[in-house]
């Protein structure tokens, strides 16, 4: 959790190795849940997921980062495993 010059908090969580600046399969550019994940410029899986958590308050940020934390994780796996099925079914993978 990172606190903001305009005292907004936001989660800040890095992606994992596996999907990290790597380029994303071009059938799952179109998934609306992992297209947060993805760089539309780019096509590539960003580096860092940031979330603004929407409040100034200390205790609110944390029960929200808490909860913006297993959403990252979820994403992250999610991600991983639609890559792997889809690797299994195309050899450009």
């Amino acid at each position: 959790m990172q606190r903001r010059k305009s005292g907004i908090y936001e989660f800040r969580k890095r992606l994992p190795t596996e999907l990290a600046g790597k380029p994303a399969p071009h059938w799952l550019k179109d998934n609306r849940d992992i297209g947060v994940l993805i760089n539309p410029q780019t096509g590539h899986f960003k580096r860092e997921l940031t979330v603004s958590l929407r409040t100034n308050d200390q205790r609110l940020a944390l029960r929200r980062d808490l909860a913006e934390a297993q959403k990252a994780h979820l994403l992250f796996d999610l991600a991983a495993n639609l890559i792997a099925k889809g690797a299994e079914g195309d050899p450009k993978f």
